[in-house]
């Protein structure tokens, strides 16, 4: 019984292997259906943007004993500090915190790595309106008053106008790889067909930088060449998209 079993498992097998053979057999015999000749074109487009927030990057640091200590003093901090900002007029939904890490410090002394306590590292926000350069400077002052330390700042776009030029973008390069397509069919003494496929390679957005602090450092110095910074106007800058797109031959 037992061996008519793996008699049957065998054939079964060895049928399935001949017909998978059989199978690629038949497709290398039978030629498959030719799409015909195709045109490939890169499309290119340029949008011209201007930013809608200045967005002030900042860090509180704290030191302690402990991680608690740490990060007990850096809570404090950043109350007194968003305390300060609700008093001027800000909103609490402009306050956005990027990260908020503690962890145990270290260096090395004669060849020995010795605890120097917790550091608390809290990274936050704040978005304004590009025009309102005042208020900016105010975020600078009463930031560095409680010793935060003025990370970067930027000229950005909101989100909302993000996903705007993003698709104007998109949209102008596939347009021009469909133009340069028309044209290298007609000047071939062709007819452009129907799209194969179309995919995009590229779509490049990147903040303005206006300000930043490099080594983190504080001081008068660095809040006067902050408060600066902001000083300037928002100007236009360029959006990129690249679309590679394919198409039939009539």
């Amino acid at each position: 019984m037992e061996k008519s079993v793996q008699i049957t498992i065998i054939i079964v097998v060895a049928v399935l292997i001949l017909g998978f053979v059989g199978i690629n057999t038949f497709k290398n015999i039978v030629p498959q259906k030719n799409q015909g000749p195709t045109i490939s074109t890169t499309g290119n487009a340029v949008i011209k943007a201007t930013p809608d927030l200045i967005t002030v990057y900042f860090q509180i640091v704290t030191k302690g004993q402990t991680a608690s200590e740490s990060s007990i003093k850096n809570t404090q901090i950043f109350d007194r500090i968003k305390t300060k900002l609700v008093a001027e007029g800000f909103k609490e939904s402009d306050i956005k915190t990027n990260s908020f890490n503690t962890y145990e410090d270290f260096d090395w002394f004669n060849g020995y790595r010795r605890s120097l306590g917790y550091k608390t590292t809290n990274s936050l926000k704040v978005e304004l309106n590009a025009s309102d350069n005042q208020k900016a400077g105010k975020v600078i002052d009463l930031v560095s008053s409680e010793n935060g330390l003025i990370s970067y700042i930027n000229f950005e776009l909101s989100q909302e106008n993000q996903n705007k030029y993003k698709s104007d973008a998109l949209k102008a390069a596939a347009q021009d790889a469909k133009s340069k397509a028309q044209a290298i069919a007609q000047g071939s003494g062709q007819k452009l067909g129907s799209l194969v496929s179309i995919s995009s390679s590229d779509y490049y957005y990147q903040p303005w930088r206006l300000y930043s602090n490099e080594v983190l450092d504080s001081g008068s110095s660095v809040t006067a060449e902050a408060a600066k910074a902001v000083q300037i106007q928002p100007d236009e800058k360029d959006i990129t998209a690249t679309i590679t797109a394919v198409y039939k031959i009539k």
